[in-house]
């Protein structure tokens, strides 16, 4: 079972060095180095799915929000007591909106 709490966006972002030279090395080695390349990471449902297990859970009534918009709030789950690859979870919104909503996922 776990807990978290956190604020996300719909998507983010992080920046990779091509090469992988560290501020240590040599001046010339940073020099050749690659531009930054930046990789996304999303589990939107318009992007083709990860490796990760991704499930859609639909709020009732639906959450409206505009690109960019944060969510604050808490989520936890565990498992089924009869059925151990079973997992409950509860979302917890604490804004923009207070609202919990309970997920049953098999």
């Amino acid at each position: 079972s776990g807990k978290g709490e956190g604020e996300g966006e719909g998507e983010g972002a992080a920046a990779t060095g091509g090469d992988g030279a560290s501020a240590a090395a040599p001046a010339a080695a940073v020099a050749k180095a690659e531009p930054f390349n930046e990789v996304t990471f999303s589990t939107g449902c318009q992007t083709t799915p990860t490796h990760w297990k991704q499930t859609v859970c639909l709020m009732d009534p639906p959450l409206v929000m505009a690109a960019g918009d944060k969510l604050k709030g808490e989520l936890s789950f565990f498992r089924d007591s009869v059925n151990p690859r079973e997992y409950h979870m509860d979302v917890t919104l604490l804004e923009p909106v207070a609202r919990f909503m309970p997920f049953h996922m098999c």
